[in-house]
């Protein structure tokens, strides 16, 4: 395993303080002491975390934490790192680097050697609120009491225990957990090398494969007095658009299509992805402008239809639109016919890029 670093890990505000002592391996990363922190110090994983290292920030919301390790961050001993659980609460702990140390033999990691006091129950909040609850479980009454204890789910709350045997219990499960992890991430990289391997050799047997042809019958043969002619015979190839046959070239190199119409066709058919995406995105605009202009339209027509009442004799009755309608009606069946151009058009690339490449 090589190198294993010590730290020491304190809640910061709670008195007497609650700290655990752990060792973890130097290459493990940030997500994976996160883990260790909560197992070790009790807390139950329920809200967002963050590390911080100067004015360097990883975790939740922040740097990718995933890909730092502790020999790279905190690479020293005395070196300091700081971690904040429940952005309600602001949990804040000291992580120290005590020593780093070589791996011992037959022992998992990580785990715990030292601590103290029990670990405050989430939500119940922070430094302050944990100690007022403490207070109010000593006190026996009053709502603050029936809140304390709903929160610490009993009345006779032990601050200063704490089980270092359960502790390492949970660490080694964790630690179980972390080498079927890297079995599986060597395994897969392992799968991925053979693959690339079995790409390269199929590659380069197909690269090799026109030099290594035999020469035809047909060939004739070479004189004594004249040089042999060694160029590869031709090997029958098809062109990829139309599919006629293709002769091989003197160079051993096979053209790849059989003339220029096939080979302007191929490059249609691999533009025509990108064309169609960036033509259906411009109708997908257009279709949203026309969508707007109907909803003002709409709008207008609203407007355009002012009622007054016949003096509580009858309903009311529309007056003066009658022009304001005709022009509202040629302007929303010409946008109709371009609403539908558009559908259409739409409809035209879609069926675009569902269509094979054809020459």
């Amino acid at each position: 395993m090589g190198t294993v670093h010590q730290l020491k890990v304190t809640l910061r505000g709670v008195h007497p303080p609650v700290w655990r002592r752990v060792h973890v391996p130097s290459t493990a990363t940030l997500d994976q002491l996160h883990e260790v922190i909560q197992v070790a110090l009790g807390w139950e994983q329920h809200h967002l975390h963050l590390f911080g290292k100067g004015d360097l920030e990883y975790g939740d919301n922040a740097r990718d934490e995933t890909s730092v390790t502790l020999a790279g961050l905190i690479p020293r001993a005395g070196d300091w790192l700081g971690y904040r659980y429940d952005f309600g609460d602001m949990w804040d702990h000291d992580i120290e680097v005590e020593k780093i140390h070589r791996a011992a033999k037959n022992t998992a990691y990580p785990r715990c050697s030292g601590g103290g006091r029990a670990c405050p129950p989430e939500d119940s909040g922070g430094p302050e609120g944990y100690e007022e609850h403490m207070r109010a479980l000593r006190h026996r009454k009053g709502w603050k009491y029936r809140v304390a204890k709903s929160i610490f789910g009993t009345t006779r709350w032990d601050p200063a225990r704490w089980d270092r045997v359960d502790v390492n219990a949970d660490l080694g499960r964790l630690a179980k957990l972390w080498a079927k992890q890297a079995a599986a991430a060597r395994q897969q990289a392992k799968e991925a090398k053979k693959a690339e391997a079995k790409e390269r050799a199929r590659e380069k047997a197909a690269a090799t494969a026109p030099a290594k042809a035999s020469p035809t019958p047909s060939s004739p043969p070479s004189s004594p007095g004249r040089k042999a002619n060694t160029a590869p015979a031709s090997a029958p190839v098809s062109c990829p658009v139309c599919s006629t046959p293709i002769a091989q070239a003197r160079t051993g190199r096979p053209a790849r299509y059989c003339g220029t119409p096939c080979r302007q066709a191929a490059h249609r058919a691999r533009r025509r992805p990108t064309e169609t995406a960036s033509r259906a995105a411009r109708l997908r605009e257009r279709l949203a402008d026309d969508a707007a202009a109907v909803r003002q339209l709409a709008d207008e027509l609203a407007a355009a239809l002012p009622t007054v009442d016949g003096g509580g004799q009858g309903a009311a009755q529309p007056i003066g639109w009658e022009s304001d309608i005709i022009a509202l009606a040629g302007r929303l069946t010409r946008l109709a016919g371009a609403i539908g151009a558009s559908a259409r058009d739409h409809q035209a690339a879609a069926a675009d890029r569902q269509a094979p490449p054809t020459a």
